[in-house]
């Protein structure tokens, strides 16, 4: 195929200037003078019965859509994500033994091919549904694949798969057949990209559905880890390990939090018996010995990150707690649970308890969409036996420290082991009932926040957790178009090298595409390919990218770490809404770019905070759990040259992802004289559009978009609890001059836009640009997507954020 010759047309209208100016529209060379004749050949993929491979081939570039169905089965689609004459796809969610008629249509011509599963693997457990699937509709957007892992039996073989996939009608459709060694907490959490965390032995790996392994995590140097891990957004994987410790003679067991990079080098490491009251033993658990030798103090059984606050939550089971650790410093923000046998001095804030009754022996704490604190209770040590195990929610004031309870679900059974709670994007809940108590089955419930069952089904098998996929979700993600021989460029993408955009569409859909570019990084010498490539789906845009941009990288900077291909997966809604209360912006990830780089607010740098003790050269050490300290650096301020932004006011973090900090003009012309509004660049978490400085005006003119922030005047004063910025390191003055947040203040009067920079023009809100802070945007003012950020991939490197070497782990600056 001629690409150039294919692409001709296509460049013409999406380019405004050939090579240097981009619209980004979809991309459709499909030859309209004749039809496209297609043809389809489907097989068993060769390591696992349950998984077909389709093959799709067309005389000219286009694009696909994908339809399979047999006999009292939902029918299900997918459609390939750009053009190109060959499109490969992998189908999970098969049934055995059974025959299916696949579809492939492009244009108006279609192509089909009966294909017959082949049968079981041996040991694959039987499943009885005691609760048929309530249909929400025919958008059921929480049905789809359950997923999860046999518990450890001694006389398993070795050589039968121990993890598992049902569909809702109870018949086995995955499974995953490895020669890794299963650990004795074998779970797979999904990663909300269509992949999938899969724990085993020594490791924990990053895998697609037909077991193709994207990542290793090593963990053959951590000792003892258990339970629990997961990926971290500045890169690695944090795990629950442990360690012995003799204390007045007395052998304890406690838990250790250590995050490794994909080497299994660890980068950060916390222990229990820093930080807890290694004299509470509250109850028979605490006090009974640990397969590990020593009293089982602690016993954590599950570690969840929040990105929001840069805090972790583990569940310490022997403790009856839930724990909130602050990543940053190590010390413990808050605990949940009973606060009986605590010492007076214990440095920890408990909550009260205003309604209801605290979780016992509990697994899997998470937060919930809605800001909950949800947990699996098995309740060993306060009537489970005879009440049975539960799920419960509390709503946790952390201003006050009170607490209540908002949920509850009693389990048709008592777990006194094992137990896992999962919200699904419905709001639904999804429970794992797996463990022996009152009786030896495995119950997978599904209930709605009313505590009415939507499904369950039962098994023989012990179960740890389980995690749910939706169909919608497994469907975007089980095909790729073939590369050129000679893999230069995907085929049919449009190239994107120094480009500036001009379309002013708001609509995320309206961007769907693959594009690439050859770039330099001029600090190393080293060349990269960008890749991007957007999708949409119901009502969100998917971008992925490798996260390397369309302009040289490092021009006129000085960056502490080297850039790296990382890749990510960020999505967003595609109609987006004005919501009554803006959303605080986490600490990072704030909005992705139309050329597949992200763009940050914060550093992780404030006055005194941190562990380097020269006050006004902290570059590091204030995360997540710090969002309102009033005295955190202003990344773009010119007084602050600590950051080394390039001449693209971006640098790379220590996982080497490229990301920009102030205005990217590199993306679009700067000014505003006698041209048109400015283009669309981004969009944010929550979906709304940037655009550029240029907007026009109600009385006709184009002109730059003023923000509407603005220093407040006279000395910094102060503010309790923290240290007041003053001459010393690399602070200017004593006065408000911009070199940190806290010295500009929003007055609505001051400029054109609303306190999160944005406003609407012509009946369109967008955030804009401006050449002054905060340049992009301060807050949300629509929903910001949960699913924004999933980074993977090829990342070199963990540790702080400016490369000072105290491997804190926080890696964002």
């Amino acid at each position: 195929m001629n690409l150039t010759k294919a692409l001709a047309s296509s460049l013409l209208a999406v380019l405004s200037i050939v090579g240097t100016s981009c619209q980004l529209q979809p991309n459709d060379n499909t030859d309209s003078e004749r039809p496209t004749e297609i043809s389809i050949t489907v097989d068993s993929h060769p390591r696992n019965s349950l998984l077909a491979t389709v093959s799709v081939t067309a005389d000219s570039g286009s694009k696909v859509e994908l339809a399979f169905e047999s006999d009292n089965i939902t029918s299900r689609k997918v459609l390939s994500t750009q053009s190109s004459n060959i499109h490969s796809f992998t189908i999970p969610g098969l049934r055995a033994e059974t025959e299916y008629l696949f579809t492939a249509t492009a244009g108006e011509q279609t192509a089909s091919s009966s294909f017959t599963t082949g049968s079981l693997p041996a040991g694959a457990p039987d499943v009885s549904i005691a609760q048929e699937r309530v249909q929400a509709g025919e958008a059921d957007s929480s049905d789809g694949i359950t997923f999860f892992g046999l518990a450890a039996e001694q006389d398993r073989p070795s050589d039968i798969p121990t993890y598992f996939g049902v569909d809702s009608d109870g018949y086995i459709v995955w499974y995953l057949h490895t020669e890794d060694e299963i650990g004795s907490d074998p779970f797979i959490r999904s990663l909300g990209d269509g992949e999938l965390l899969v724990f085993f032995a020594s490791s924990v790996k990053r895998m697609t559905l037909d077991g193709e392994i994207l990542k290793t995590y090593d963990l053959s140097e951590v000792r003892g880890w258990h339970h629990d891990a997961v990926e971290m957004p500045d890169g690695g994987l944090l795990a629950l390990s442990r360690e012995n410790r003799k204390i007045e003679g007395t052998e304890i067991r406690g838990d250790t939090l250590v995050q490794v990079d994909a080497s299994g080098k660890i980068v950060w490491e916390w222990s229990a018996f820093d930080h807890l009251d290694t004299d509470r033993f509250p109850g028979e658990l605490a006090q009974a010995e640990a397969r590990a030798g020593g009293l089982d103090w602690t016993h954590a059984n599950s570690v969840y990150y929040d990105e929001l606050t840069d805090s972790i939550l583990i569940s310490s089971r022997s403790q009856h707690w839930v724990i909130n650790i602050d990543r940053v410093s190590g010390t413990i923000r808050w605990i949940v649970g009973d606060d009986n046998d605590v010492p007076t001095d214990f440095d920890a804030q408990f909550f009260q308890l205003m309604s209801g009754s605290w979780t016992s022996a509990q697994h899997a704490a998470t937060f919930s969409q809605d800001g909950d604190l949800l947990v699996y209770d098995n309740r060993n040590e306060s009537g489970g036996f005879d009440d049975g195990s539960r799920v419960v929610a509390y709503r946790l004031d952390d201003e006050d420290y009170v607490a209540e309870q908002v949920f509850e679900y009693v389990l048709p059974k008592y777990t006194r082991s094992l137990g896992d709670v999962d919200e699904l994007e419905n709001g639904n809940l999804l429970i794992t009932a797996g463990g022996p108590g009152s009786s030896q089955d495995a119950h997978l419930i599904e209930v709605d926040r009313e505590g009415r069952t939507i499904w369950e089904a039962q098994l023989s098998e012990r179960i740890y957790r389980s995690e749910r996929v939706a169909w919608e979700e497994l469907m975007v993600h089980v095909n790729h178009s073939e590369p050129e021989v000679d893999g230069s460029q995907p085929v049919d993408s449009i190239e994107i090298t120094d480009a500036t955009y001009t379309s002013t569409d708001s609509d995320c859909t309206e961007y769907v595409g693959s594009y690439y570019s050859h770039v330099t990084d001029v600090q190393t010498g080293r060349d990269f390919m960008g890749s991007l490539d957007i999708s949409s789906a119901g009502e969100t845009c998917r971008f992925v990218t490798n996260q390397i941009p369309n302009h040289t990288i490092g021009m006129d900077g000085d960056f502490a770490h080297e850039t790296g291909e990382l890749d990510g997966t960020y999505v967003i809604p595609s109609r987006p809404v004005v919501s009554d209360t803006t959303t605080d912006l986490p600490f990072n990830s704030h909005a992705i770019m139309l050329n597949g780089v992200v763009w940050e607010a914060y550093p992780a740098a404030c006055f005194d905070e941190g562990t380097n003790t020269i006050l006004g050269r902290e570059a590091i050490g204030c995360g997540g759990n710090l969002l309102d300290h009033p005295w955190r650096y202003e990344i773009g301020s010119d007084l602050n040259g600590i950051f080394n932004l390039d001449a693209y006011s971006a640098h790379s973090q220590a996982t080497g992802a490229y990301h920009y900090h102030r205005q990217p003009t590199i993306l679009y012309d700067p000014s505003c004289e006698g041209i048109a509004e400015s283009p669309v660049i981004g969009f944010a978490r929550d979906g709304f559009p940037i655009f550029g400085p240029c907007f026009l005006d109600s009385d006709g003119t184009i002109r730059t978009a003023q923000s509407s922030y603005r220093l407040k005047s006279g000395k910094r004063a102060d503010v309790d609890g923290y240290t007041t910025p003053y001459v010393t390191g690399n602070v200017a003055s004593d006065s408000y001059d911009g070199q940190f947040i806290g010295d500009y203040e929003y007055d609505p009067d001051a400029g054109d836009l609303d306190e999160c920079n944005g406003m609407i023009v012509n009946g369109q809100y967008g955030y804009y640009v401006t050449d002054s802070y905060p340049y992009v945007l301060t807050c949300f003012s629509g929903t910001p997507s949960q699913d924004f950020g999933a980074e993977h991939g090829n990342g070199n490197g963990n540790g702080n954020g400016n490369g000072n070497g105290n491997g804190n782990g926080n890696g964002r600056n």
